[in-house]
């Protein structure tokens, strides 16, 4: 017996690597959620869902995480799966009164350089985080989402809010 490797192994030997480089495929479903775009924002903004969610899905089709500390790419991959999901009037309108609600006045700013001095004003973000909690837990059929062991190990949905409010 011949103590070197036959061809044949070395074959089953570099599939085998190349087999464990090939990272773990995984499903991510990302829910982009579009405040104000149905024309009830900012400028009467619209901005079709549909399209949206196919350029998403055509410009980022899979997405490979990192290392924090090397910065070397991990061994899974993720397939992205996007749903762009309009909200209804009452739920802008709903999270505009939170929003004017929680707003505290922070001193006075320029429009322009030599524009007229307008108003600034600051939000802490937890004042109007129950109202964005509310419309998670309606759109995703979450009842009192709390920290109990069974909610912590369940998957809940990613979402994303994109907000195009009207002046406040």
């Amino acid at each position: 017996m011949s103590s070197h490797n036959s061809p044949d192994d070395m074959n089953n030997h570099s599939r085998n690597i190349a087999a464990s480089q090939v990272p773990f495929q995984v499903p991510l479903e990302v829910n982009i959620i579009l405040i104000g775009f149905s024309g009830d924002g900012g400028y009467r903004y619209t901005l079709n869902s549909q399209k949206l969610q196919e350029f998403l899905q055509v410009g980022f089709p899979t997405h490979r995480p990192s290392c924090l500390e090397t910065g070397e790419p991990l061994y899974i991959e993720h397939h992205m799966v996007f749903n762009a999901i309009p909200v209804g009037q009452p739920e802008v309108i709903a999270l505009e009164k939170a929003l004017k609600a929680a707003m505290v006045p922070a001193g006075i700013s320029r429009e322009t350089d030599f524009g007229r001095e307008v108003p600034v004003f600051e939000i802490n973000a937890t004042a109007v985080e129950p109202e964005f909690q509310k419309l998670y837990s309606y759109m995703f059929y979450f009842e009192n989402i709390g920290y109990s062991i069974e909610e912590i190990d369940r998957p809940m949905p990613t979402a994303i809010f994109i907000v195009n409010f009207d002046k406040v």
